[in-house]
């Protein structure tokens, strides 16, 4: 269950919350976990490129005990959530703490730029680090290899070149922190993609 609000404030403000708790049983276990997402924006006066500054936070709760009898993981649902956390798509909302920060441009009435920068820490530090589809990437039971994961810099263009079809470019860089660098050796990832959308 949960709750989503969104919409524009005075001064060219506009904002985004969403809170969805999960209960149940899980084989034995109690299921107790709870996500989060709130975003501030701001549209700078300029109305032919609409530039668009944003703070944004995302949060998924991660498993306190594992051997407690209580799940607190919170579990995405979907297999990924493209740009919900980063454009390289490694990080699952769960057990995930998510700060962005960023701007968005119209350059061209079809072309828009953006550009963005995350830093991404675990919710506990008992509990694993998860990539898209529930894969668990690394654990440190005890919690000495910290919490702080990775931080990473995207940038997008997306181009609209017709009202059916749309060019969509990025790239992303990820820089890894301690948790990555204790645990699996982490090394900076590169990611870059390009897709054609075509509306019928």
């Amino acid at each position: 269950m949960g709750v989503r609000s969104v919409g524009k404030l005075p001064a060219g403000f506009d904002y985004g919350v969403e809170i969805a708790s999960q209960r149940g049983r899980y084989a034995g276990d109690r299921i107790g976990a709870w996500a989060s997402h709130f975003v501030l924006g701001h549209i700078l006066p300029d109305p032919r490129r609409l530039p668009r500054l944003f703070a944004e936070y995302n949060y998924a709760s991660g498993d306190e005990n594992p051997a407690d009898g209580r799940r607190g993981s919170f579990d995405q649902l979907y297999p990924s959530g493209h740009d919900k956390s980063g454009l390289a798509d490694q990080f699952m909302w769960s057990n995930l703490s998510h700060a962005r920060t960023g701007f968005e441009i119209k350059a061209r009435a079809s072309l828009v730029l953006s550009s963005s920068y995350h830093s991404f820490w675990l919710a506990s530090p008992r509990d694993g680090l998860y990539a898209p589809g529930a894969r668990l990437v690394a654990r440190m039971a005890n919690g000495s290899a910290g919490r702080h994961v990775a931080q990473e810099l995207d940038t997008q263009a997306v181009w609209t070149i017709s009202r059916n079809t749309q060019v969509n470019f990025g790239y992303a860089h990820i820089f890894p922190g301690r948790f990555l660098h204790q645990t699996v050796h982490g090394v900076p990832h590169h990611f870059v993609f390009l897709n054609v959308g075509r509306r019928f």
